[in-house]
């Protein structure tokens, strides 16, 4: 609790500084590169630029440089730092990549032996040219108790450029449509460059059949990242490792919404490997 305040009161320095720079200004037109710069400034001391930027680029409007109209605006202003200041703004960060970057070249595609059957191949996203892949997050069904279970829907690859992480987009593939995605998890240094998953083998005609219910990713730097899936089924064999590069984009098997049947949704994920570049 005592950082979110010390950085509300940072950010409220921030926005104050601003708004007496605004009031001085002879011209409508505001130095919006300097008013970045002086965000990103009290951000980084306490590594939240990336925060820094959401936040302020969501505080600007088509029509003025800088939405100050009077201090009613300024306070409006105010509390979203506030809320932003616990995590809020950050999750607008990501910029999904979609399919836009598919023409990037890869140079293997990373696989595991012990995926499920049941659905279809999707289609790849990839990160951009240069970008590789930091962390992640999952969505998970959590346990129905006696209802039909899916534990894991989907999973998201977070895309950083030279791991600078001052910009971020993420690539998912096709997912399911139901649980909650979770905080997202990053390695400490480096990229993710392999993983492996947990399955659930067939229940049978009469049983509930979830497939893949967990993740695991290996870091370049050596941690090891597990998702907070599901805990039915076991580990399977770990994929080849990504080197002299990362991982760069996934594409999902997934079985579609079976309506009053049962459900397994996500039943097997390949990733793609690509070389850093040279330059």
């Amino acid at each position: 609790m005592g950082k979110k305040i010390l950085y509300t009161v940072i950010l409220l320095d921030s926005v104050l500084d601003l708004y007496i720079r605004y009031l001085s200004t002879t011209s409508s037109q505001l130095d919006t590169e300097k008013a970045y710069q002086k965000l990103q400034g009290s951000y980084k001391s306490f590594e939240l630029e990336p925060l820094a930027l959401t936040c302020f680029l969501a505080f600007q409007s088509e029509d003025t440089d800088f939405p100050v109209a009077g201090m009613s605006s300024l306070l409006s202003i105010v509390v979203l730092l506030a809320v932003a200041s616990s995590g809020f703004c950050e999750k607008e960060f990501l910029q999904r990549a979609g399919k836009d970057f598919n023409s990037r070249q890869y140079r293997s595609v990373l696989t595991v032996n012990n995926g499920e059957r049941f659905g279809d191949w999707t289609w790849p996203e990839m990160c951009p040219d240069n970008f590789f892949a930091v962390g992640f997050s999952v969505r998970v069904e959590t346990n129905q108790y006696g209802g039909d279970d899916t534990a894991l829907n989907g999973i998201r690859l977070i895309c950083s450029q030279d791991e600078s992480r001052s910009f971020l987009y993420y690539v998912e593939s096709h997912t399911g449509h139901t649980g909650e995605w979770s905080h997202p998890q990053y390695c400490p240094g480096g990229v993710l460059t392999s993983f492996q998953i947990r399955v659930e083998p067939i229940q049978g005609l009469l049983g509930d059949d979830t497939a893949v219910n967990n993740i695991k990713f290996r870091c370049s730097s050596n941690p090891t990242l597990e998702a907070p899936g599901m805990q039915w089924g076991d580990y399977g064999y770990w994929s080849e490792d990504c080197t002299n590069g990362g991982i760069c984009g996934i594409e999902t098997k997934m079985e579609e919404y079976q309506w009053a049947l049962d459900d397994s949704s996500l039943n097997d994920v390949r990733l793609f490997c690509c070389n850093k570049s040279q330059q």
